[in-house]
């Protein structure tokens, strides 16, 4: 994995706070974060760094970005772990310091801290976060404006965070369409499709707000999404049109969605969040007894484990699609 100096420790510190049990020193996952100045300055001195706040700030005078100012700093025989031990602290410093000086790893780490606050669903950060994302779309924006490509603009900085941007994108902005705040999702939509080296998910954006006005228009821009990739199957991009076609979908293609998943469900996680689906599809079409039927299918299931294979020759796929048929049937007598 390519990935950028500060990220890589915080994906660590990720792995090693969900995993203690990974061999790891201290400092490679401290929360530096939660350092004052001086105990920043203090760890520094022990690694043989003896600088103050004046000497920091000539130093990062001569220096654009945290790295550089590391470079500058430590001595070229400095085995690596203390060279990385002491930029940790240096990034740190550079952050609360020179925080004027927004290099593109400050900017990221940043970026990440923010996700982190905003999946802990602290109501507090709804600012921060949309702040945050304005400033992502300005930095492509002018990078673009000085001549780089659209599609190779958000590399440095998908390199250079934890977290897959394109993906936090594409889950905020549905988060702002399930929430209703249509023109904010056009203007992410519109704003960063450019930018995105797959636009399958971003397509599929569009499509749900084009439901909005137009709901054959929707469905055609799916079934164009669909063609285009007909020959890489995506599971989770297959659950996700179907929990759309819940609601704004015909039967033939909830139906074809979900015979689509089911050929390539591999567990019974998967097997689960499909029959949800189906749960929720004839709940919302007032099929009760069918609803029962899946529910009761669920519940026949809860002592398989999650990550249990799930194999093609299993009994409940024929079950279900039969409940499926009766659905659509009992649907086509009520329309007459």
């Amino acid at each position: 994995m390519n990935i950028g100096q500060r990220a890589l420790y915080s994906l660590l510190r990720e792995n090693w706070i969900r995993d203690p049990s990974i061999c790891v020193e201290k400092w490679q996952v401290a929360d530096y974060r939660a350092l004052s100045i001086k105990e920043l300055f203090e760890e520094l001195n022990t690694l043989n760094i003896h600088i103050d706040s004046q000497s920091f700030l000539l130093y990062a005078e001569k220096c654009d970005t945290p790295e550089d100012l590391t470079d500058c700093i430590v001595s070229e025989n400095a085995d690596i772990s203390s060279y990385d031990h002491v930029y940790l602290l240096l990034f740190e410093l550079w952050r609360i310091l020179v925080s004027e000086k927004l290099s593109l790893s400050i900017f990221c780490d940043e970026f990440d801290n923010q996700i982190a606050i905003y999946d802990s669903e602290d109501p507090s950060n709804a600012k921060q976060i949309h702040d945050i994302i304005a400033t992502l779309q300005n930095i492509l924006d002018e990078n673009t404006d000085e001549g780089e490509k659209p599609t190779t603009v958000l590399s440095p900085i998908t390199k250079n965070c934890v977290n897959d941007i394109e993906s936090f994108l594409y889950d905020f902005i549905a988060e702002q369409i399930d929430n209703e705040d249509y023109s904010y999702a056009t203007e992410l939509v519109e704003g960063f499709y450019s930018y995105i080296s797959d636009t399958t998910w971003f397509d599929f954006l569009r499509a749900r707000l084009i439901a909005l006005s137009n709901i054959d228009a929707a469905h055609e821009a799916i079934k164009t999404i669909l063609k285009a990739k007909k020959k890489s199957q995506n599971l989770e991009l297959y659950l996700e049109i179907a929990s759309f076609m819940v609601q704004h979908g015909d039967r033939k293609m909830f139906t074809g969605m979900i015979k689509k998943s089911l050929a390539i469900t591999t567990t019974e996680e998967e097997f689960i969040e499909l029959l949800e689906i189906c749960s929720d599809y004839c709940d919302y079409s007032d099929l009760e007894e069918q609803k029962q039927e899946i529910n009761t299918l669920i519940t026949s299931r809860e002592n398989i484990q999650q990550e249990t294979s799930f194999t093609q020759n299993d009994n409940n796929i024929t079950t279900l699609l039969n409940i499926l048929e009766r659905s659509s049937n009992v649907l086509n007598l009520i329309q007459q």
